[in-house]
């Protein structure tokens, strides 16, 4: 039996608890980034940023595999009836409900090296220019579904990588202008770092859709197994950095890749940075959480509107709180940028469909709308999401679609009907 789905009140709860704790992770990363841990040996006067981007990684792993106690917590809740599903090899649905856990070190391994870079180039940017550069993941998730999963884009999708290209340009370009000397620095390599970990955070999303897409799994379960694989890399990668000589003062100050004892000296030169280290820890599971959640009872569009508001927010708070000496300063270019990447953002998730010139002909509900008309069939619901070859942005919609179609196919064999539906069997890429 597929679970109650949350409406109302409950769901906007937790949606607001995922803007929260998404809001929180980023800024507490951040203040930890500009915090002061042990000081120099050569100055003892001068203390040093905390600068340790690969251990807050191996702390933001720590956070997803809390995510699998608190499945392992709701199993043991409904012991009695999962001990009745868990003997069925297949979901309702027809999709596999068991995994080898290996499989998900995959996706594991793109995590670790997005989440990584992400972290690096959070020390050499903005909060708000990190937040706004990221948007950049959807114009490579989208290129990248084409290639290895044929996926379509239609008017209003192209136009909106265009707006979200044009918004990203005036954001890179407002960030280098002259700024105080209480300004947050945002550093060229910063943001090149930036752009190669939404390359990877983008892969993360397609080997995730092409490997999971046959599964119906618990997304708290996906989160964790993640987790616990990104926790036991990192448990080998730490010791391994600390060996690795690296003299790039913006990456590694200490000499090595990353100096973890450094780190342990830090926190207790600072025990700001423990509270911070564990304010990072719950704000990662609590946002994983929250977000699976949302993808799973809302849709994708929401949690990008979500995002949205998060960037907003983050980019208030800087500007308005001083940590350290350090805030953000406002620039017009780097607002109009926003304008055009929130657009953008809002219209590729169909959150704004503009009526006009046809940008309404391909959204999802529009091609649900015509199928149901061709097939004869009046069944709402059946296609709630998008054909499989439909473009998204969100990984955990491909159990949707696969679940939606075998129930379509189930349908058209009990009434005889061997219409094909021409909008999941376009193999053509891109709208003429």
């Amino acid at each position: 039996m597929e679970p109650k789905k949350l409406i109302g009140l409950s769901l906007y709860m937790i949606m607001l608890g995922m803007l929260l704790s998404g809001t929180g992770n980023t800024i507490i990363m951040k203040v930890q980034n500009l915090s002061y841990g042990e000081t120099l040996p050569t100055d003892p006067k001068q203390p040093m940023p905390f600068t340790h981007p690969f251990v807050q990684c191996a702390v933001m792993f720590l956070g997803e595999l809390l995510c699998l106690f608190v499945y392992f917590g709701k199993l043991g809740f409904s012991k009695s009836k999962l001990e009745i599903q868990s003997n069925e090899p297949l979901s309702q649905s027809g999709l596999k409900t068991h995994i080898n856990p290996l499989l998900l070190a995959i996706p594991a391994s793109f995590d670790i090296i997005a989440s990584t870079l992400m972290n690096i180039a959070l020390t050499m940017v903005a909060p708000s220019v990190y937040q706004m550069l990221r948007s950049m993941k959807i114009i490579f998730t989208a290129a990248m579904s084409i290639a290895f999963l044929k996926k379509k884009l239609y008017r209003h999708h192209w136009t909106s990588i265009g707006c979200i290209f044009f918004g990203l340009v005036l954001v890179g370009i407002s960030v280098f202008k002259n700024s105080s000397a209480k300004s947050i620095e945002t550093k060229p390599l910063g943001v090149v770092i930036l752009v190669v970990a939404s390359v990877f955070s983008s892969g993360l999303y397609v080997v995730e859709e092409k490997l999971l897409g046959s599964y119906q799994l618990d997304p708290l379960k996906v989160v964790g197994l993640e987790g616990m694989w990104g926790c036991l890399m990192w448990a080998v990668l730490l010791p391994l950095f600390q060996q690795i000589p690296c003299h790039i003062d913006a990456l590694c100050p200490y000499g090595t890749l990353e100096d973890s004892v450094r780190a342990v000296h830090d926190f207790e030169a600072n025990h700001n940075l423990i509270y911070l280290s564990v304010g990072v820890l719950f704000t990662m599971a609590l946002f994983n959480g929250f977000g699976v959640t949302v993808t799973k009872h809302a849709s994708s569009a929401q949690r990008a509107t979500i995002d949205t508001a998060r960037t907003l927010l983050i980019w208030v708070f800087f500007m308005i709180v001083e940590v350290n000496g350090k805030k953000e300063e406002f620039h017009v270019l780097q607002l109009i940028g926003f304008i055009f990447l929130s657009i953008g953002t809002l219209v590729f998730n169909e959150i704004v469909v503009i009526p006009v010139l046809g940008f309404d002909q391909y959204t999802k509900a529009a091609l649900a709308k015509r199928s149901q008309h061709m097939q004869g069939d009046d069944r709402s619901g059946l296609l709630d999401h998008p054909p499989s070859h439909y473009s998204g942005v969100s990984p955990l919609t491909a159990s949707s679609q696969m679940r939606n179609n075998k129930n379509i196919e189930k349908i058209q064999e009990a009434s005889g009907s061997t219409k094909p539906d021409p909008t999941m069997n376009s193999s053509t890429i891109g709208e003429n």
